[in-house]
């Protein structure tokens, strides 16, 4: 691969600011203290509640179109080896689905294990759980 002038000059310039500028970071409370409370936090994890929902709502939808059109080109043909491909290939969709399907469960149920925390993080904590795997009551 060849770099063109613009790119190597691009790329000393990032390295030179990123060398120079100190990266400092003053915080006047603790990090993670009421993190969820504040309202940035809570329409970020609302936003990315509701691509979860859309995800879980729309791929087992394109799984079943898609599996539907394969199976129709495949009899339209009518070669009977395509079938088992066909089958296959919407085996191997259908089981990605469900793990798409199950990753937020998956999540949800690995955050649940935080809850047993002590302090006042787990109030803070199950808005932003509420907020990101139920967004329609958050």
């Amino acid at each position: 691969m060849v770099m063109t002038t613009n790119k190597k000059r691009f790329l000393r310039l990032l390295v030179l600011i990123i060398l120079v500028c100190p990266l400092v970071v003053f915080a006047d409370e603790v990090v993670g203290e009421n993190f969820c409370s504040e309202q940035e936090t809570q329409s970020l994890m609302l936003f990315i509640g509701y691509i979860i929902m859309f995800v879980k709502f729309f791929v087992p939808l394109l799984i079943i179109i898609k599996g539907i059109f394969e199976f129709y080109n495949v009899v339209k043909s009518g070669k009977q080896e395509d079938m088992k491909k066909a089958g296959w290939n919407v085996g191997k969709r259908l089981i990605a689905g469900v793990l798409i399907m199950l990753l937020p469960t998956l999540i949800n149920l690995s955050l649940n294990f935080i809850k047993d925390w002590n302090g006042d993080y787990q109030t803070d904590y199950e808005k932003c759980t509420e907020c990101l795997f139920n967004p329609t009551s958050c």
